[in-house]
């Protein structure tokens, strides 16, 4: 192969020809024009579903955590460590979630004990153990709930919970955990 073959022509892997420099500039512009408006049109996709799901719920819940915390929220056992009845007080949910809609929404949480019976107190609304308005912002986010127990360790017993988060009369998510 001369000089001029070797600086003038290139190997494209994609066609398996030898294509001249400036050709292949020219391909790999236009596949790139290709790959951006392939992506526009899925961030257009994903903005109108992202809009069908706001009109449904404001934000979705991926995954919660549980800690066990004093009164003053200070972590005894961190956010998805295995917690042993003997040092349990507060248990405290640590939500993960996507928003779609930024702002403040009203979430009632039920805590359900190892016999199924809801968890309940003097202050407990109808239906749930606790009601309360969090903050929810737009995108990636993270945000604790208020705990619910006693100040006194070994206030949970050992056994499997079910911890349900409700917004608008649904479901958001189900936590089932034990505690050892």
């Amino acid at each position: 192969m001369s000089k001029e073959l070797e600086t003038d022509f290139i190997y494209d892997d994609i066609s398996g020809e030898f294509i001249s420099k400036n050709k292949l500039l020219e391909v790999y512009h236009s596949r790139s024009i290709g790959v951006k408006s392939d992506l526009y049109d899925v961030k257009q996709k994903l903005s109108e579903l992202e809009s069908v799901l706001a009109s449904i719920m404001p934000f979705v819940i991926t995954d919660v955590q549980i800690g066990n915390v004093h009164y003053d929220s200070t972590i005894e056992t961190d956010y998805g460590k295995t917690i042993y009845h003997n040092n349990t007080m507060y248990l405290e949910p640590k939500i993960y979630y996507r928003g779609f809609c930024e702002g403040n929404y009203n979430l009632r949480i039920k805590w359900f004990k190892p016999d199924g019976a809801l968890s309940t107190g003097d202050s407990s609304p109808y239906d749930c153990s606790q009601a309360d308005s969090y903050y929810f912002s737009k995108d990636w986010g993270n945000l604790l709930l208020s705990g619910w127990g006693n100040k006194s360790k070994g206030y949970w017993e050992k056994g499997d919970y079910r911890l349900e988060i409700w917004y608008d009369n649904r479901c958001a998510f189900v936590k089932n955990f034990k505690i050892y």
